[in-house]
């Protein structure tokens, strides 16, 4: 029993590791960010505070971006994601509220993506929060952006962490500063979340209901 608890470990680390290193090669960044993120949640225990959680998200999302904008003529990557967010932020600004709708792009065989001027042509915002506000406008965007936080808040029905929260945090941090809509299986993960977290504080709620009222009679 004991060998078989201290090979699951090194297992569980060592693919760990494996993750780590596969996206430290493919310079996705932002994951080694949204896993700091959830790693700090989950080994400080922050989910036990709604505010502590709620903050931290709130942080990290400014330090990403205040970050990004303090290395943008130094690190061209970081250049062409800010002058992107820039210029739709002054697109959502010219019609705020019920936005410009969805984007009408032309796919040729071969896409250019060489320049800023060319990614925002094919309709990269390098953030699906600015795609929906883009799209949609600032309404549907704040609707939006309330639900996430009333979702993070609902996790007091938990007496424990789960991975649905994880899973829900890391993802909904990506459509800050990244993120796709067509990359339809973390989209399915994030709506996956986003359910579980609200079906469990429904049936808790429900139950206390009936608690209440059975203790009334």
């Amino acid at each position: 029993m004991l060998n078989q608890k201290r090979v699951n470990k090194i297992v569980f680390y060592l693919g760990l590791a494996t993750m780590v290193g596969n996206l430290i090669l493919s310079g996705s960044y932002r994951y080694l960010i949204i896993g700091a993120v959830v790693a700090t949640m989950y080994y400080l225990r922050l989910y036990r505070s709604r505010i502590m959680m709620v903050g931290m998200c709130v942080m990290s999302i400014i330090v990403v971006f205040t970050a990004t904008l303090v290395t943008m003529f130094s690190n061209l990557s970081n250049f062409y994601r800010a002058f992107i967010w820039f210029h739709f932020i002054k697109e959502i600004a010219k019609d705020p509220w019920i936005g410009h709708g969805f984007f009408n792009i032309h796919l040729d065989e071969y896409q250019d993506f060489s320049t800023p001027s060319h990614l925002i042509a094919n309709g990269v915002t390098e953030s699906c929060i600015l795609t929906i506000g883009y799209s949609f406008g600032i309404i549907v965007l704040s609707f939006f952006l309330v639900s996430i936080v009333r979702t993070l808040l609902r996790y007091k029905a938990y007496k424990k962490y789960s991975v649905e929260l994880g899973v829900f945090i890391g993802l909904t941090l990506d459509l800050f500063w990244g993120g796709s809509f067509d990359n339809t299986y973390t989209f399915a993960l994030l709506l996956l979340s986003w359910y579980l977290i609200n079906e469990t504080a429904c049936k808790r709620e429900l139950n206390e209901d009936i608690h209440n009222s059975t203790t009334d009679v």
